[in-house]
Formats: C-alpha cells, sequence, structure tokens
C-alpha cells in the first residue's frame, strides 16, 4: 500500500508541513531507528505499535505492553478510522482522508517539547516547604537561635563562666578549619594562641613560643621602610586552612616587593625579583676570600662570570672522576662523586683528609718504615715529628745506611751510653736526613701534591703551608636541597668531568634551574614558588649551613 506521512513542525512560529511517501504493507512506529514513523520519545518502546489494512479499513496492534491512546482511550489492538487521534508520549498522529494517490494519510506533529514535558514531570514531583506545615521565616528564625546557643552562648559560658574544662571541649565548634600539623598541640587550649575573645591573634601570643625566630633583615630601618615592622604574623601565616599550609606559598607577597626593591627600600640595594621565569637574578655566591692572609667569606654574583674559588686547595676533579679510575694503593679504583660527597640532612660532610683522602693519600715518608705515617696537622707539628723519628734512629743505632756515621750503625746493648762526639755525630746525621725528608715531604710527594707549599727561614719549621678554606654551601641568600634532587646524576648540574682545577666553581647557573622548575602555573614544569628556595625570617649575613672553617 501506498503512505504518505505528513510532519508538522513549528518555525519561527509558523507550522510548517512535509511529506514523505512510502510503499509498505504495514505501518512500523516506534523509538528505534528502523521504524518507519521513529519517534525520540523515552516513554515510547523500541518497537512500539503496527498499523496494517484490513477489510477496506485500518487497525492498530501493540508490539508491547504498553497501549496506544486513541481518542483518548488506552487500547493495545483495535480497528482505527479516518479522524482517529493516536497519543505516543509528546507526539500525536491523525489518520485523514487520502488523496487519490495515495492509501492512507498520517499527520504527526510533536504537540508538547522535550521541555514542556520535563518541567510537567518537575512540577509533579516538587515538594515546597509549605507543604510539611512549616514556614521560612518561622524555621529560619528557630534554627538561627539554635545555632547561637549551642555554638556561641553555651561554650563561651561554660568556657568564661564557671564550666571550666567543659567549655574547653566545646571549643572546636568555634574552629575555622582544622589546625596545622605545627599548631596541633594546642588545640585542646584555644587560649593559647586566641588570648582575647573574639580578637584576632597578636604577636604577642606568637613569640611567646617563637622569640629566636629572626626577622626579615637584620636592619631594622629596611623594614620599616617596607612597613613590616609592625605587620601581623597572622596576615601571612594562616591557620585553620589545613595540615601544610602555615607557610605561604604566594608569591605575590615576595613579588609586591621585591618586584621593584628600589620604591621601597632603595638602601637595600637589591637587584629586582618578580618572576622566577623572566626576571630574577643570578645566584650570589660565597666564595673564600684572604683578606690579610686570613680565612674569610665573600659574596661574589655569579653572573656574569667566570669565578674562581680562592680556596688553596689542588684538586683536579677530572682525574679522580674519570670512567677508568685512578691508581690507588689498593690497586685500580672508580670513584663516584658520593665517595668525597657524603649527604648529612640536608648539607654535606666536610671534606677531611682523614675522612676522604688517606685512604689513597698515604703519608708514608720512611721507606725504611714503610708502616709508619705522619698525620695531616701543622707543618710545624709535622716537621718536629720527622726530626724526632730520626733522632730516635740515631740515639737507637742499628741503622742499615753505608752513609751514616759508625754511632749510627753500631747496633748498642741496653744501657750503653754514646760519647759526646758519638752522640753529635749522631744528631748530626738525624737533622740531615730530617731535612731531607722534609724537603720530599713538603715540596716534592706529599704535601705539595694538594697544597700550596713555602720555604721559610725557621730552621725548626722550613716549610710553611698556605691555609685552605672549604665551602661548605655556596649559596648564602637561598638554599638547595640535595636530598629532593637525589633522582638526578650529580653531573647533571655540576660538569665535574671537564673540571681541571679546583679554582672552577662547578655551581650551575640559575638557568640550569630553569630548565626542570617554573613560576607558579607554568605548565610542564614544576611549580616553584619563591618560599621552595628563600626562607623569610633570615637576616641578610645568616648561612645555610657552616662554612668549613680553615685549619
Amino acid at each position: 500500500m501506498r503512505v504518505i506521512l505528513r510532519r508538522t513542525e513549528s518555525l519561527g512560529g509558523l507550522a510548517v508541513a512535509t511529506d514523505e511517501e512510502l510503499e509498505l504493507d504495514r505501518v512500523k512506529i516506534g523509538r528505534g531507528t528502523d521504524q518507519d514513523v521513529q519517534l525520540p520519545d523515552m516513554r515510547i518502546t523500541l518497537a512500539h505499535a503496527e498499523i496494517r489494512a484490513q477489510g477496506g479499513g485500518w487497525r492498530i496492534e501493540c508490539r508491547s505492553e504498553n497501549p496506544v491512546w486513541v481518542n483518548g482511550r488506552p487500547v493495545l489492538e483495535g480497528a482505527l478510522a479516518v479522524g482517529d487521534a493516536l497519543n505516543f508520549g509528546r507526539f500525536r498522529m491523525h489518520l485523514r482522508v487520502a488523496p487519490p494517490n495515495a492509501d492512507l494519510l498520517l499527520e504527526i506533529e510533536e504537540h508538547l517539547s522535550a521541555r514542556q514535558v520535563e518541567a510537567a514531570r518537575k512540577a509533579r514531583v516538587r515538594v515546597s516547604l509549605a507543604d510539611s506545615g512549616l514556614r521560612k521565616r518561622r524555621t529560619a528564625w528557630g534554627l538561627a537561635t539554635l545555632v547561637l546557643v549551642l555554638l556561641l552562648a553555651l561554650p563561651a559560658a561554660l568556657r568564661y563562666g564557671a564550666g571550666g574544662a567543659a567549655g574547653t571541649s566545646l571549643d572546636r565548634a568555634w574552629q575555622a578549619g582544622p589546625p596545622s600539623a605545627a599548631h596541633s598541640g594546642f588545640v585542646e587550649d584555644c587560649g593559647q594562641c586566641h588570648q582575647t575573645p573574639f580578637v584576632a591573634v597578636r604577636n604577642d601570643a606568637c613569640l611567646a613560643c617563637h622569640k629566636q625566630t629572626a626577622h626579615h633583615s637584620d636592619q631594622p630601618q629596611l623594614l620599616d621602610a617596607a612597613g613590616m615592622t609592625d605587620a601581623r604574623c597572622g596576615s601571612c601565616h594562616l591557620e585553620h586552612t589545613g595540615r601544610n599550609t602555615l607557610i605561604a606559598r604566594n608569591t605575590a607577597l615576595c613579588t609586591d616587593c621585591h618586584a621593584d626593591p628600589a620604591a621601597r627600600f632603595a638602601d637595600a640595594q637589591l637587584a629586582p625579583a618578580g618572576s622566577f621565569d623572566r626576571n630574577h637574578p643570578g645566584f650570589t655566591l660565597s666564595l673564600p676570600a684572604w683578606p690579610d692572609g686570613k680565612a674569610a667569606r665573600a659574596e661574589v654574583a655569579q653572573e656574569p662570570g667566570p669565578l674562581h674559588e680562592d680556596s688553596n686547595l689542588t684538586f683536579p676533579h677530572d682525574v679522580h672522576v674519570k670512567a677508568e679510575g685512578l691508581a690507588s694503593p689498593d690497586g685500580l679504583r672508580v670513584l663516584d662523586c658520593t665517595d668525597c660527597h657524603r649527604r648529612m640532612e640536608k648539607f654535606f660532610a666536610p671534606i677531611r683528609m682523614e675522612d676522604h683522602c688517606q685512604s689513597c693519600h698515604r703519608l708514608d715518608f720512611d721507606p725504611d718504615k714503610p708502616g709508619r705515617r705522619l698525620p695531616h696537622r701543622a707543618p710545624g707539628e709535622v716537621a718536629a715529628i720527622i726530626l724526632d723519628h730520626y733522632a730516635r734512629m740515631a740515639l737507637t743505632g742499628g741503622v742499615e745506611d753505608a752513609a751514616a756515621p759508625a754511632a749510627v750503625r753500631l747496633r748498642r746493648r741496653p744501657g750503653q751510653v754514646l760519647q759526646t762526639e758519638e752522640r753529635k755525630a749522631a744528631l748530626d746525621w738525624a737533622t740531615a736526613r730530617a731535612q731531607q725528608t722534609m724537603e720530599d715531604v713538603f715540596a716534592r710527594r706529599l704535601c705539595a701534591t694538594c697544597h700550596q707549599v713555602l720555604r721559610t727561614d725557621d730552621p725548626a719549621r722550613p716549610y710553611d703551608v698556605e691555609p685552605v678554606a672549604l665551602t661548605a654551601t655556596f649559596l648564602t641568600g637561598a638554599r638547595f636541597d640535595h636530598a629532593a634532587h637525589r633522582t638526578e646524576d650529580c653531573v647533571r648540574c655540576h660538569d665535574a668531568t671537564r673540571s681541571k682545577a679546583s679554582a672552577d666553581v662547578l655551581v650551575p647557573p640559575l638557568a640550569n634551574c630553569r630548565e626542570c622548575h617554573g613560576d607558579p602555573g607554568t605548565r610542564g614544569r614544576m611549580a616553584t614558588a619563591c618560599v621552595d628556595c628563600h626562607g623569610f625570617h633570615i637576616a641578610k649575613d645568616t648561612f645555610y649551613g657552616t662554612p668549613e672553617p680553615a685549619p
């Protein structure tokens, strides 16, 4: 049979009809995409009903247990006539007189939109406060009064009245949020910090515990100029915002002043630092200085460089860390950075001869006594030990040296006393042998390998060694935690494999840090706030570590 499907839609307020002619033996109606008349409504099944010809008329049959409403009546199966109205969810269908070229004309329209259906559904299930017998104003006042009584009046009366300890237990009702981990010990006694009821925590309460906390500078006039002298601790350290949020990480708290330091505290003579990525000065390093020949520290800008560390120590890194290893008394040995640079908590243990060098650089000084070694001490003590060693050999006798006097070569009996001439000859030999050994120890073989050796006019101490000042930490105004970077190889930042002199400063430039770190909000790099590298409560001359003193 030939069927015309006429769909009526509303476009801009006008009803527009479109016809579709089909050759069908039956008309399938449902929500499925394989139906002849597809009606997108979840209340209609995928294959809901069929209309077919029957004895000169039409008949409808439902394919499920859901009926079709025909002229307002539910029908599962029955005859249809021209003019009948069929309702499928929000869609309505009419059987009309077909034109001469067709057998059946079906008019289809959406009498309710999806939005109207949803609004009607919500209206049916909506419940108001009035439906429960309550009134908004009366309920609001009642709940507000209950909150004031339970959470304000009762805790206040118990705490500041006769309640005592009972009131303390209700203090938690007043907490704005969880306390920080650092202050969790005061959670049962709010009065430790909140000394005056309903008044913000004063600095006196903070300083009661934090007496030794330094301010931001050791120059009070700078703090006065920046308006920080009377600033509240709580303006930066926000409590009750989480377990680990007491330290302010907002970079704007720092850059508000340091982006243009000349405007706030010109006397400080600081370089602008408004952004780690775009506007941040290079490192300032603490390096050894020698005013009047005494060890001191000097702050030197790393850029533009290059810098030299005048430590008075001779140490080529490339020789000690070469891949093929280096010769040692115990054979070939391959060294790693951690063999000498041993981390202790946040810093490194001081480099000491006895702990790091002596296993390879043994201080043997007498080929005839290979087990006798010199201590790593001041030159005068070393010279006295060498002279004492040979004087004891000369006075004891039995020295196997063909060039030695007979009194020195002769093995004497216990208690045998040397004559005056023999004693003089023995001591002269000991002095000459000691001077020869000192020349070898200080100037050629041992001390000169690592130290700068000087000759003196003092016979008791013919050689002197320049003092050594090793740097324990190069950064004076910032901190760097090596433990947090232990996943990286040392040479990733410190190019020791190409350093041929101990004067090379192996601290990488700031650009090396920017490869991994960036401003908060930076994509692809670790967000780094100012306080990750710079402390706030630190005086200008405070070191983040302990410089190694000169020997």
